[in-house]
């Protein structure tokens, strides 16, 4: 009997984590492919506390849209959702973490490059703050297509706010 409920309990727990992370897909897959879709960070949040890391690392990296191939993170840096960056950025491993920020779309941006060229101060920071300053200096050193890297790509407040975390980056 002990067996039996045992068995029930890690298959509860299994199917648990396979309903999170179909709801998870879900909701990413909107947010990418929807223009005007708004995430619920605290929503958001749950349902990546409910994932394993694995999962949300596959979510997160294979639901693009289907034009630009961005994922969530392009999409939230392009739209000014520092929010939903944070939430997602937080509950991820440093290794993970490094894979989302240097995914690159179809003009081989980065969500850091989408964040500058769409003028998203906020979305910026919350990018660059979740790193630890050599890989700041590396992010910041990625080119797309053109060879632009997002420095080169920056103009007034925002070539500023780069060069904050590029200085802090060289003396750190």
């Amino acid at each position: 009997m002990e067996t039996f409920l045992a068995h029930l309990y890690w298959w509860s727990v299994l199917f648990c984590y396979c309903l999170a992370a179909e709801e998870l897909k879900n909701v990413v897959t909107e947010y990418v492919t929807k223009s005007e879709c708004r995430l619920d960070k605290e929503r958001l949040r749950e349902l990546l506390s409910k994932v394993t890391d694995e999962q949300k690392l596959n979510i997160l990296q294979q639901t693009k849209s289907v034009v630009a191939r961005m994922t969530a993170l392009h999409k939230a840096a392009q739209r000014g959702h520092a929010d939903v960056l944070k939430a997602v950025l937080t509950t991820l491993q440093s290794w993970d973490r490094l894979k989302i920020l240097f995914a690159k779309d179809y003009m081989k941006r980065t969500p850091l490059h989408e964040a500058v060229f769409s003028d998203q101060t906020e979305s910026v920071k919350a990018i660059l703050d979740s790193l630890r300053a050599d890989e700041q200096l590396q992010l910041l050193k990625e080119q797309e297509w053109y060879g632009k890297t997002p420095v080169e790509m920056a103009s007034g407040e925002m070539l500023d706010v780069l060069a904050e975390y590029e200085n802090g980056a060289n003396e750190g």
